[in-house]
Order: structure tokens, then C-alpha cells, then sequence
């Protein structure tokens, strides 16, 4: 279950009772902070940053692409099967929950790019300080506050934290794809990533 509070921008995961701030841009309605749900199911797992729960409580958790997608069906089956461990049997259906609350899903790229095209930019959607200043600073006008969180490779490492960082969402797919708001391209990046690697997640409300 979760609430939805309109008129105070909010989202309560009850699943483990975390508050999310919450944004409306144009028809869509965004979280407006990385999810921060823990999920341990085999090789589908999420992390905080060098381990360390103050990145988590920062900047959310990182996830791997049967995390996000919630592949091993703990909250629902519309992504079943669809991490990296056995895609060929996965039926992606529509709005795909994933590891997002009840009545939220996993943006697609059409729902990405809507978000893009209407914002007219990514930096109206990164927050100023702490990316870093020699690349083009956020502006958040629309205070959806990308932040720079990092993420985790299948070696083990943490990679790109702080003011050199980047940001990388999982969009719902049957192979591992992230949109990229890295600090140096001239705008967001939708791109292929390796198994085993693990990302923020960002959720977007049910029409």
C-alpha cells in the first residue's frame, strides 16, 4: 500500500513507512527523491553507496536491474522474470510496478522523454550544489533534484559520488537500459549497461 498526498506533494511507502517528496510536471507526477526501499532477493539486491547508510539516507539506495524491476515478483507481476537472470521468460506489461509503491511504476522511455521534452533540458531538473561547477549546474526549477548518487559495479566498486558524479535511472525494459543525466553530456543519455551494475530508482505515478 501507499498514500498519495496531493496537496502536500507527498508519498508514503508503507511498505516501510518512508516519506518521499513528490512533483507534478505537466500530466505526470514524479518522485521527487531516489527510492530508499531495501530489497535482498538472491542476485537481486540494492545497496547504499560504499556501504555506508548516510548515502542511502541522502541519496537512496542503488539497485540492480532484477531489484528495480522486481524480477523475483515480491510486489507484483508485471515485470516477472524481467532482471538479468532470465529474461527470456519475461512478459513486460504496461506500467510495470517494479520495486516502485503501489500505484507507482518504473518510467518507460516514452515517459522519460515526455518529462525531457517538456522541461526542456536536464538542467532544469539537476539541483545546483554538489554537482560539480565546471560542468552545466542544475537549476531545479521544476524541483524534481537530480542529484549526483553514484553506482555500483559488478566488481564490487562505487563509481562517480559527489560533485564529479552522475545519475543514472532504470527505465522499465526487457534488457538493462538507464537513463544517464551525466555531468559532462549536453543532455541525457539512454543507454545500455553491463549485468550486475546497480542505479537509482525513480518512480512515477499510475494514470
Amino acid at each position: 500500500m501507499s498514500i498519495y498526498d496531493a496537496e502536500n506533494n507527498t508519498l508514503t511507502d508503507l511498505r516501510d513507512n518512508q516519506v518521499y517528496r513528490t512533483v507534478t510536471i505537466g500530466s505526470q507526477i514524479w518522485m521527487a527523491e531516489n527510492l530508499n526501499l531495501k530489497y535482498n532477493k538472491g542476485s537481486a539486491k540494492s545497496y547504499c553507496y560504499n556501504d555506508s547508510i548516510k548515502y542511502c539516507n541522502n541519496y537512496g539506495r542503488l539497485y540492480t536491474k532484477s531489484a528495480a524491476m522486481d524480477s523475483a515478483a515480491v510486489y507484483s507481476n508485471t515485470s516477472k522474470n524481467c532482471g538479468d537472470e532470465n529474461i527470456n521468460n519475461c512478459t513486460l506489461k504496461k506500467n510495470a510496478r517494479g520495486i516502485c509503491p503501489e500505484n507507482w511504476h518504473i518510467p518507460d522511455s516514452t515517459e522519460w522523454r515526455t518529462l525531457l521534452s517538456y522541461v526542456e533540458g536536464k538542467i532544469n531538473l539537476m539541483s545546483s550544489p554538489p554537482w560539480d561547477e565546471s560542468c552545466d549546474v542544475g537549476n531545479d526549477v521544476y524541483n524534481f533534484s537530480v542529484l549526483p548518487g553514484g553506482n555500483k559495479s559488478m566488481y564490487g566498486t562505487y563509481a562517480n559520488m559527489g560533485n564529479m558524479g552522475a545519475e543514472g535511472f532504470w527505465f522499465s525494459t526487457i534488457h538493462a537500459r538507464i537513463v544517464n543525466f551525466g555531468c559532462y553530456a549536453s543532455d541525457v543519455l539512454f543507454q545500455s549497461v553491463g549485468r550486475g551494475y546497480a542505479y537509482p530508482v525513480r518512480c512515477v505515478k499510475d494514470n
